[in-house]
């Protein structure tokens, strides 16, 4: 009650920063209402983890997301370049379960947040067309990725369905591919704040 919790990286190892893996980590903190520390935890390996965003889950837990260039420590199965790395923690900041997502080339994650469902959906950007990567457009295209809530650390990518939207970037319109029939939408502009939100009554979407 009255705790929050931020994300971001670090390059410490001393302070407030306990354990850092090498280069950048994802560095969280949570803090009780009276400003003082729950928990501040480090994430990641030897080269760079860069952490982007953190939410609430319905255990009491986060889920986290960014990207990593690592293959050690706390990260696994690296694809190639950056990765989208997504990780589970319990509400003490203990991890659960952590898992890469994408292909040979970079592959840069920005979300994570849980779903009704008890999965979670991810988003970022992708120059990969290989690995969990597939029907790349051409240089950087958006990467949606739909996770099931039985994850597990060095399981295989159990995506339920991977969301296709152009054109990229967009102007007035996007229409996204792969959803499910409907599927609740909401978009957020690129500082956070809620666009709108929609329905879709097919496998693709439409929005003006």
């Amino acid at each position: 009650k009255n705790a929050y919790a931020v994300i971001g990286e670090t390059e410490s190892n001393n302070g407030d920063v306990p354990d850092n893996s090498g280069g950048d980590d994802y560095f969280v903190v949570s803090v009780k209402g009276d400003g003082s520390f729950k928990f501040a935890k480090t994430y990641g390996g030897e080269t760079s983890d860069i952490g982007r965003s953190i939410h609430k889950t319905s255990d009491g837990g986060f889920i986290l997301c960014g990207e990593t260039e690592s293959n050690n420590g706390d990260v696994s199965n690296n694809k190639g370049s950056d990765d989208y790395w997504v990780v589970k923690i319990a509400a003490n900041g203990t991890m659960k379960w952590q898992k890469t997502l994408g292909g040979a080339d970079k592959d840069l994650g920005t979300s994570a947040a849980p779903t009704s469902d008890g999965g979670f959906i991810v988003a970022g950007s992708s120059e990969s067309d290989n690995v969990d990567v597939s029907d790349n457009n051409g240089n950087a295209d958006y990467w949606i990725v739909k996770l099931n809530g039985s994850q597990k650390t060095g399981d295989e990518v159990t995506a339920v369905s991977a969301i296709q939207l152009y054109p990229n970037p967009a102007q007035s319109t996007v229409t996204l591919d792969g959803l499910t029939e409907s599927a609740n939408v909401i978009v957020y502009t690129i500082t956070g704040m809620e666009a709108g939100r929609f329905e879709s009554v097919s496998s693709s979407l439409t929005i003006d």
